[in-house]
């Protein structure tokens, strides 16, 4: 584990071999019941109240897209998303899978509207990397409603 985030008090939550595993296959992991349901009305709330607030200015801060509900800067937007990016099983995980220290880049909201929000498959990083890695980015989701193929959330 990285000192510097030891030094900062940091105390990382150990993954089971399963997760660890997981992350070495398939490059992924599914952290359930993260988000406590207290937390999690005021994750919903919050992203409302900001985007009602932000209304045609919401989310210009990154690529746009139409049909989809986007944030951005939330790291700057409410203490309710603290919580989101110091979660220790996420950054440990993370640090797992960089295996160097590394620093948030971004922390945004994308609520596709029901029809809607389609991506292509991207990557988050311009340049190719190796099966193998080094691995340069790191994502994480978090759902606030259910993500089923009965409510349209896959395809």
């Amino acid at each position: 584990m990285d000192s510097e985030l030891l030094q900062r008090g940091f105390v990382p939550q150990p993954l089971t071999p399963a997760q660890y595993s997981a992350l070495d296959t398939d490059g992924f992991i599914i952290l359930e019941e993260v988000i406590a349901p207290d937390w999690l009305a005021e994750l919903r709330h919050a992203f409302d109240a900001i985007f009602a607030r932000e209304g045609d200015e919401a989310g210009t801060e990154v690529a746009q897209m139409e049909g989809v509900r986007r944030l951005a800067d939330l790291v700057n937007k409410g203490t309710v998303f603290d919580a989101v990016y110091l979660q220790p099983t996420l950054l440990t995980a993370v640090f797992h899978v960089l295996q160097r220290p590394f620093k948030l880049h971004s922390l945004n909201g994308h609520d596709p509207l029901p029809g809607n929000g389609l991506q292509i498959l991207h990557a988050d990083w311009g340049q190719p990397t190796a099966p193998d890695g080094p691995y340069h980015v790191v994502n994480s989701m978090w759902m606030l409603d259910d993500f089923t193929a009965a409510n349209g959330s896959l395809r």
